[in-house]
């Protein structure tokens, strides 16, 4: 077949094959199909620092939140969920992708910006933390686009998060914080998970989150981690005025460095949180007590006193 034959009907001069002309051919097409304000942006995935080239039309939309229509070639190596990091000038931005379509030559998706920064603490109690998209019931209850009817109920929230190795292990009733005001922030456990948009640990999870109840005795808004642990690598420190020991019938104050959980198993203390690195003991006023040894725990971590009479 005459190669210069394809070339004047497709509009397509400087090819050398039939295929670089079908793919210019559609090169063109994509760049009638958006405005004027189509841009090529270096993105960094998230998860694995890979950057990527992608064509965006620059100009916002505003359906399910803001996002931008985008296209990439095959050869871009993107799935649904990726999360990307964008930074333009004082723009710094998470995207994720969804809607993701395949046609023969191109990828044609969304970049949906990231409006949320997820904090959470791992099996290990190592602090993790992903841009996700949230979406509450307040914007979007029985909302409905396109075929997809979501329905949320007035305290619950939807999470879009990509899936990879750390968030598949997400299982129910673990809690979150998830609140901009950031000094009586609201407190959210996943009461279901579904991972129907992932496939070999690819793609993205869609979590219901439902409001739950703050704890302030595990939940530490200065860490912003709910059920906070403090980290393995982590040394705890409880400090207090004078020796380790109290007198019978008085009270003393300990402090630990990092939030911890206080507790103690002797019957003749009376031990009274005050927050995650405070705490007050008391000894019951018997002189039978003096010389008695006790622990104050902190999460894994003892701390001895001694039981001493009055002066």
């Amino acid at each position: 077949m005459d190669i210069s034959y394809i070339r004047t009907i497709q509009n397509a001069k400087g090819s050398n094959s039939k295929r670089e002309t079908k793919l210019q051919y559609n090169r063109k097409k994509l760049r009638k199909a958006f405005s004027k304000n189509l841009e090529n942006i270096i993105i960094q995935n998230v998860w694995t620092n890979e950057f990527k080239e992608v064509s965006v039309n620059k100009q916002k939309h505003e359906d399910w939140g803001w996002y931008l229509q985008s296209t990439a070639l095959l050869d871009a190596n993107l799935d649904n969920g990726d999360t990307f990091y964008y930074e333009e000038g004082d723009r710094k931005e998470y995207y994720q992708i969804q809607n993701m379509e395949k046609n023969q030559h191109y990828l044609d998706f969304d970049l949906v910006e990231c409006n949320y920064m997820l904090r959470w603490q791992d099996d290990n109690r190592v602090i993790k933390e992903f841009p996700c998209v949230m979406i509450s019931a307040s914007q979007y209850n029985s909302g409905e686009k396109q075929s997809k009817t979501l329905t949320l109920g007035y305290n619950q929230i939807m999470m879009r998060i990509m899936c990879n190795d750390d968030t598949i292990k997400f299982k129910s009733d673990k809690r979150f914080f998830v609140d901009n005001e950031l000094t009586r922030p609201k407190v959210y456990r996943i009461t279901r998970e579904d991972t129907i948009h992932a496939w070999h640990q690819k793609g993205f999870m869609e979590i219901i989150l439902t409001e739950d109840e703050y704890n302030a005795d595990t939940d530490s808004i200065e860490k912003f981690i709910c059920d906070y642990q403090a980290e393995a690598d982590e040394s705890i420190v409880v400090s207090f005025k004078g020796e380790p020991e109290i007198r019978i019938g008085q009270t003393k104050t300990l402090e630990s460095n990092v939030p911890v959980t206080w507790s103690t198993d002797a019957d003749y203390i009376t031990l009274t949180v005050i927050d995650d690195t405070h705490c007050k003991i008391k000894c019951n006023k018997d002189t039978s007590l003096v010389g008695n040894t006790f622990e104050v725990m902190t999460n894994d971590v003892a701390t001895q006193l001694k039981v001493v009479g009055l002066l």
